[in-house]
């Protein structure tokens, strides 16, 4: 058997990623938007201009939706596109374990990362999700890489140059991406200093500098966002480690603390093995397995003062790290023992991914279309009782949403009123002498909605 995998190791190290990018590839053949997902797809349709005054007011940075914009432009906005778009990078990271994973630390430590990083319960949510956190994932990895090389005797200056250029990469795809790679950047300087190498001090100085003035044309955008205090709905956790047990949370009884506690034994022995070993991979190893935390305090810290602005789905950002940290320190593990994580990881992942499927395949969106084909015109009016669908009514109905009369008294014609909370009130309209028709449950994703046609008798 082990002649067999070593003579045919790279067609089936092929198939098994292959095998593995079905999976969310299969995740993307839909018509559903929800409302963050349809910020993206609304703005792609402005000027430029436009596009990057509200990127502005935005929480988030602007290099996911340039890149959005391009896809789209280059395919007739083609859902089916941006959908791909994101799950583009998680091939791209699987690749990454079957390359760079496999190259350095084993075929066991290429099956590890690839099947958790996939599995994780909470990212086959975001894989198809028309949004910046795969792109995110992969930039904050492809550093992480080559802050491995940095970390080398040998080390050439393109690696100084693709460590900046990843670094920047993800700092303008995602906030928390930025926090990771300050986290990782302090983590480098930290080994050079303990190991005395101060021409590679110079190299960082100059590596931080250039990062710096990569990140400026941004910069002022960023200080009015982070000046704005977090998003009103994000709130301090319930629990310190509340915020990373809802990164494991499954139908599965306590998946999320079986999850929480293989991390934290998975970092105690990787801290215990750089004390007896103090070499740079394993440091490497534990400076990826460390951001998380960092981060989590920092988010918690902050909470605290006023301004709630981590969530769960944010510490994604710095798992993937923690995953590619874990996976270097497979070689040191029987593969026998190896069996159980990897098992682990693929029952969390097909108890998660039939849920996934039903959220995106199992909608009314289809019908509420067709619906909306033949019976709703091109300048009528659409809107809604749900701030929800503020974005996602755009979208399907470009430039629909810009009045808003009152349906009781307001002056109009007609009105298509996609009723979420069940707030129309029939005898209301009856009084008012307007007439209408309900013609039944509709939605979009995972909003449902009774639409009303509202109409006044000439």
């Amino acid at each position: 058997m082990r002649h067999f995998l070593e003579k045919h190791e790279k067609i089936i190290t092929i198939l098994f990623v292959a095998a593995l990018a079905v999976i969310p590839v299969s995740l993307a053949f839909n018509n559903s938007v929800w409302l963050d997902e349809a910020y993206g797809l609304w703005w792609s349709r402005m000027p430029f201009g436009e596009m990057m005054r509200r990127m502005i007011g935005d929480v988030h940075p602007p290099l996911y939706y340039l890149m959005l914009r391009l896809v789209l432009m280059l395919t007739g906005h083609s859902l089916l596109a941006a959908k791909l778009l994101s799950v583009l990078p998680v091939i791209l990271i699987l690749v990454l374990g079957a390359t760079f994973v496999r190259k350095q630390f084993g075929r066991k430590a290429m099956v590890f990362f690839d099947l958790f990083i996939l599995f994780s319960p909470m990212m086959l949510k975001k894989t198809v999700e028309v949004r910046m956190y795969t792109w995110a994932f992969y930039f904050v990895l492809l550093a992480a890489v080559q802050m491995f090389y940095l970390l080398r005797a040998d080390l050439r200056r393109k690696n100084w140059v693709l460590f900046t250029v990843f670094s920047l990469m993800a700092a303008y795809t995602h906030y928390f991406a930025l926090m990771t790679m300050f986290f990782l950047y302090a983590a480098l300087l930290l080994f050079f200093l303990f190991t005395r190498s101060w021409k590679k001090v110079g190299g960082w100085g100059i590596c931080s500098v250039a990062t710096v003035i990569g990140y400026l044309p941004w910069l002022p955008s960023a200080l009015h966002q982070v000046s704005m205090g977090g998003a009103s709905w994000i709130t301090m956790p319930s629990s310190r480690l509340g915020l990373i047990r809802d990164l494991f949370r499954t139908s599965i009884p306590y998946s999320e603390h079986i999850y929480l506690v293989f991390l934290i034994l998975v970092f105690v022995a990787v801290l215990f093995l750089l004390w007896k070993k103090r070499d740079a991979k394993t440091y490497w190893a534990l400076s990826c397995m460390s951001v998380i935390w960092f981060v989590l305090i920092f988010g918690l810290v902050y909470g605290t003062l006023g301004y709630p602005i981590l969530i769960s789905r944010y510490l994604m950002i710095p798992l993937c790290l923690t995953i590619l940290g874990m996976s270097a320190m497979c070689k040191y593990v029987n593969k026998w023992l190896l069996i159980f994580p990897c098992v682990l990881f693929l029952v969390t992942g097909l108890s998660v991914y039939p849920k996934v499927w039903r959220e995106e395949y199992v909608t009314l969106t289809d019908e509420t279309l067709k619906f909306a084909e033949e019976h709703i015109g091109e300048n009528a009016i659409v809107i809604s009782d749900a701030s929800s669908l503020d974005t996602v009514i755009p979208y399907y109905f470009p430039d629909r949403l810009e009045k808003r009369p009152d349906i009781y008294g307001g002056d109009y014609k007609e009105i298509w009123y996609l009723d979420v909370y069940h707030s129309v009130d029939t005898k209301k309209l009856e009084e008012e002498g307007i007439q209408f028709i309900n013609y039944g449950q509709y939605g979009f994703d995972n909003v449902n909605f009774e639409i009303y046609y509202l109409y006044q008798a000439p």
